[in-house]
């Protein structure tokens, strides 16, 4: 007798504290979570930041070409004399791995990315030129 009558008492407080806007609420009744906003992330359009290459370029170089000729720090590719610079990358297309500087010699096929100063800052070579 004595649980029942604790049982009751619990659902009459259970009860009393709903009335009064207290416990569980409908889903309408409730105000949505605030969402905070996300800033969209822009398009990678170089992908070669800071002189570091960032993603696989796929066949989107900023020019490709014959080797013709090597001096120093510059390089003439097809009819385009262009500066490396010495932070630049060198890599094998067909492996995506790192080339050595020396494998770049003239009458090789070539893709290159420059900074906004026409500097190559990566140059990739290839088994053979595309066709």
């Amino acid at each position: 007798m004595k649980t029942t009558m604790t049982t009751k008492l619990a659902i009459l407080l259970l009860g009393a504290l709903m009335l009064a806007g207290f416990g569980p609420q409908s889903a309408s009744a409730q105000d949505p979570p605030a969402i905070a906003p996300i800033n969209p992330v822009p398009e990678l359009q170089n992908p070669v930041v800071s002189g570091v290459l960032v993603e696989d370029p796929g066949e989107d170089f900023h020019g490709q070409g014959f080797l013709e000729r090597i001096e120093d720090d510059k390089m003439v590719i097809g009819d385009l004399l262009l500066e490396v610079s010495p932070l630049a990358t060198y890599v094998k297309k067909a492996t995506g791995f790192p080339a050595v500087k020396s494998e770049f010699v003239p009458g090789v096929w070539v893709g290159y990315y420059t900074d906004e100063n026409r500097v190559i800052t990566s140059l990739w070579l290839f088994p053979a030129p595309p066709r």
